[in-house]
């Protein structure tokens, strides 16, 4: 799950056993629960929250899961818009790279013009691997957040 999407909640679960008269309760940081993509852990923790002195935790999750669905267009636009920028550099950069190879090859190795086009070009080269880097970041987190989506619309079916 990404951070950046949703804030993470809290959910705060509390329960007495009608048969033993005992106390219990736990906190379920509800981010790092769904990170998981567990369906059969989601559906077991719904039965305790049923179940439970809590049963409006349910609510929370439904409110918080509606929300991280309507952020992901948002996320997934900003991160579209990042990568064809991404290409455009990256196209850009190659272009560079290619001039300043050609550039370069006109020279004589070991002379000062050759040397100093050299230094220029594993800048550039350096530049071009980093874009490209930021390029597949940006990739992935487009899968992460359909992944992710996938997941919360089906946990929102089970809920019903």
């Amino acid at each position: 799950m990404y951070q950046g999407i949703v804030e993470n909640i809290d959910l705060e679960i509390k329960w007495l056993d009608s048969w033993s008269n005992r106390k219990g309760h736990m906190c379920v940081h509800l981010h790092e629960f769904m990170s998981v993509h567990n369906i059969t852990k989601f559906r077991k923790l719904l039965k305790i929250i049923r179940e439970s002195n809590t049963p409006d935790e349910e609510k929370k999750i439904r409110e918080w899961c509606e929300q991280f669905i309507e952020q992901t267009e948002p996320f997934k636009k900003k991160e579209v818009n990042f990568m064809f920028d991404m290409k455009e550099k990256i196209r850009k950069l190659e272009t560079q790279v290619d001039l300043l190879k050609y550039q370069r090859d006109r020279y004589r190795r070991n002379t000062p013009p050759y040397k100093e086009l050299g230094v220029k070009l594993k800048e550039e080269k350096e530049k071009l691997s980093t874009a490209k880097k930021l390029l597949r970041d940006a990739e992935r987190n487009i899968k992460g957040v359909e992944s992710d989506k996938k997941f919360i619309l089906k946990c929102l079916e089970i809920m019903g």
